[in-house]
């Protein structure tokens, strides 16, 4: 049987829980930050509100290295890399435990890390990327104007020694601000451009392996990507990302 209740730690805006939930699973989302669960919240109100119907998804502030729920869940997720703003390894071994004590028997921890390959080739590799991010309208029937994220700067920097690599990211307005016909003036943001820079840790498969052994839990399987059928370490050309399913030692 598949997982029936999932915990997604580092929920942040909720869009995990969401696609969760309208599978049918019972989802609570954690996080810290009190901004990123109040949108989280209006994610789901807005799914609800558009024809999604009832979904089971509650949100708990509390951090994902020190939680205590009171109840266990067939599932424990760390999902997009949420586990690199965890830098250090007592940290690391605080978050597990605490998933682990919030396990169903039989339940597992999924990971989703980087591929351990851009560990080694990061100073090679780094660059940058951007995307658009589309305006909603807002209540009142004004607009807000579209906006660009960039991920990245040349100037970033890793750390060999701690496995910590320092992103910058940006929000900014459009080089060039398109105006459709018939399209009303959008709001500018007038707080643009925005940069901050993230701290992201890489771990190794020997780490995570070690990390969860310290912590009570197993390494069951590890995967290249979300596909069962991609084995970590035998489809090179498919592989992108790090999956890791860890267990209860006691299961």
């Amino acid at each position: 049987a598949g997982p029936r209740s999932v915990l997604d730690l580092g929920c942040g805006t909720g869009r995990h829980c969401l696609a969760l939930a309208e599978k049918g699973y019972s989802v609570t989302g954690l996080d810290s930050s009190a901004s990123m669960l109040d949108y989280a919240r209006r994610v789901i109100e807005e799914s609800t509100r558009a024809g999604a119907g009832p979904l089971d998804v509650d949100f708990v502030r509390q951090d994902l290295t020190d939680f205590s729920l009171g109840r266990t869940f067939s599932a424990v997720t760390l999902l997009l890399g949420t586990l690199s703003h965890v830098h250090s390894n007592e940290d690391v071994v605080r978050c597990f435990t605490c998933a682990r004590d919030h396990l169903d028997k039989g339940g597992a921890l999924v990971l989703e890390l980087a591929h351990p390959s851009q560990l080694f080739s990061l100073p090679l590799e780094l660059g940058t990327e951007a995307w658009d991010v589309k305006a909603d309208s807002e209540a009142d029937g004004e607009e807000e104007e579209d906006i660009v994220v960039q991920y990245g700067s040349e100037d970033d920097a890793f750390d060999p020694v701690t496995q910590i690599l320092t992103r910058t990211v940006t929000v900014k307005h459009p080089k060039k601000r398109k105006r459709l016909p018939g399209r009303r003036k959008a709001r500018v943001l007038e707080d643009l451009p925005l940069e901050e820079e993230v701290e992201q840790r890489f771990f190794t498969c020997q780490e995570i392996r070690l990390l969860a052994e310290l912590s009570g839990l197993k390494v069951a399987r590890m995967y290249g990507d979300m596909a069962e059928t991609c084995v970590l370490g035998t489809e090179e050309d498919e592989e992108f990302r790090m999956v890791a399913v860890l267990k209860r030692t006691d299961d």
